[in-house]
């Protein structure tokens, strides 16, 4: 397995340290916010349902940006 895909915490040392010293814009990429054939694409990609996850309260994707 490679490091980059090692299970483990999602927020790199450096972006901690961003954190702690100065503020970051976050923005939360939900499931609804796709369009349905992402949504279609996204299931089948991963062989699932959104009724088996937890897309409805968990965002897909949080981007993170260091605002100066």
């Amino acid at each position: 397995m490679k490091q980059r895909d090692a299970p483990g915490d999602c927020l790199s040392m450096d972006i901690l340290d961003i954190r702690l010293t100065s503020d970051l814009a976050r923005f939360e990429i939900m499931y609804n916010d796709l369009t349905v054939n992402a949504q279609i694409r996204l299931c089948e990609t991963f062989n699932t349902h959104p009724d088996e996850e937890n897309w409805d309260v968990h965002p897909l994707a949080i981007v993170l940006r260091q605002m100066d």
